[in-house]
């Protein structure tokens, strides 16, 4: 299969997220902090996306502190804030905790996670009762992966597992999404705090190059996307996997063990 349902399915969960059906200007200005800004570049296909769709992006680097741009005398300058720095200790100048004050105001937020991840990210994710596992972790599935390249850990996964929820995720996805990352544990799964694409019963999140003695998530509870609407109607999407959203998994074949 050709990379279209990885493509469908970023769209799908993004409008879930950023300003879902606003049709006012001041709905659709996002603010997308990066770890690195080569990332407007490795991972353009997704930002085009948006902007195709009428979204006003503007970039900060997550190291530079830019908090007065973001935020003033109690008012917010966006609606919606994407957090492309899973390494991140501050976003900008923003901490955790300035974080989530965007989103009890009603702002929509995107938090990427990655293998290596921040205490600020796992931080924001507690809050939202989503716990990533450990830093060094990948979800591993020695079912359910991209058999396209030759990785001896199957950290390179490849899920169909998507929430039946046309709203959120479309009615046109049924293919597998390419997925490299940490996983997830939801703690309280409830109608507004739920896995939106979740591992196989094969899949579990621990770290390939350690033995395994105990395992912080496993089976179809691997959350690898999670969402959360707050009860303000603010939207929150977590995702294990920054590559989820890059120009190489776009465009990436993916080949399971049914396909062969």
């Amino acid at each position: 299969m050709n990379s279209k349902s990885i493509f469908l399915f970023s769209l799908f969960i993004s409008f879930f997220i950023v300003g879902l059906h606003s049709q006012s200007p001041t709905g659709k200005r996002v603010l997308v902090i990066v770890d690195d800004l080569s990332l407007q570049s490795s991972h353009s296909q997704y930002f085009d996306l948006l902007k195709e769709q009428g979204y006003s992006l503007e970039f900060l680097a997550a190291d530079k502190a830019n908090a007065n741009k973001i935020h003033k005398y109690g008012e917010w300058f966006y609606d919606n804030l994407i957090l492309f720095a899973p390494h991140a200790e501050e976003f900008a100048g923003l901490d955790a905790e300035k974080v989530l004050e965007f989103v009890d105001q009603g702002g929509n937020l995107i938090v990427v996670g990655d293998s290596e991840l921040s205490d600020a990210v796992k931080t924001i994710g507690s809050d939202c009762n989503v716990e990533f596992d450990h830093a060094g972790a990948f979800v591993i599935d020695h079912q359910d992966y991209n058999r396209t390249e030759g990785e001896k850990h199957h950290t390179l996964v490849a899920s169909s597992n998507y929430v039946q929820d046309k709203i959120v995720v479309g009615s046109k996805l049924n293919s597998p999404v390419l997925f490299r990352g940490i996983g997830m544990d939801i703690q309280e799964e409830s109608p507004l705090l739920f896995s939106v694409l979740s591992g196989s019963s094969f899949s579990y999140s621990h770290s390939p190059s350690s033995a395994i003695k105990s395992l912080h998530v496993a089976g179809k509870k691997t959350s690898l996307v999670a969402a959360l609407q707050a009860r303000n109607n603010a939207r929150v999407l977590f995702s294990g996997s920054l590559d989820l959203f890059s120009n190489s998994f776009f465009s990436s074949p993916v080949q399971t063990k049914k396909e062969i």
